[in-house]
């Protein structure tokens, strides 16, 4: 199930749904395996600069910090099967919410 409230952004594969969730760990993760910042990568996936490493590494990381322990075989099948235009609008929206945070002012 996905929780909007924490930011999760559903990657659906198929019959297969994924959460990916924008922690603080899957950000450093992305930058890490990326050797790039956050803010640069943001841009370049916004114009579609950007290959399938870029988006393996970055829903695997989400993925990762929703608590699912995805394995990585069985997740480039479906991502091969699938192809990358599956993946471009969650992958967007993911990082959107890692760049400009997700929370909502409830006047507490």
């Amino acid at each position: 199930m996905i929780n909007k409230e924490r930011g999760e952004v559903e990657l659906k594969l198929g019959s297969t749904s994924y959460a990916m969730r924008p922690t603080v760990t899957a950000m450093v993760s992305i930058e890490k395996e990326l050797g790039e910042r956050l803010i640069p990568i943001a841009n370049r996936m916004h114009i579609g600069d950007y290959g399938m490493n870029d988006a393996f590494v970055i829903c695997l990381a989400g993925i990762r910090a929703s608590g699912n322990d995805v394995d990585e075989d069985e997740f480039e099948i479906l991502v091969a099967k699938y192809g990358l235009k599956q993946l471009t609008l969650p992958i967007l929206e993911f990082i959107g919410n890692c760049v400009s945070g997700y929370g909502t002012d409830s006047g507490n």
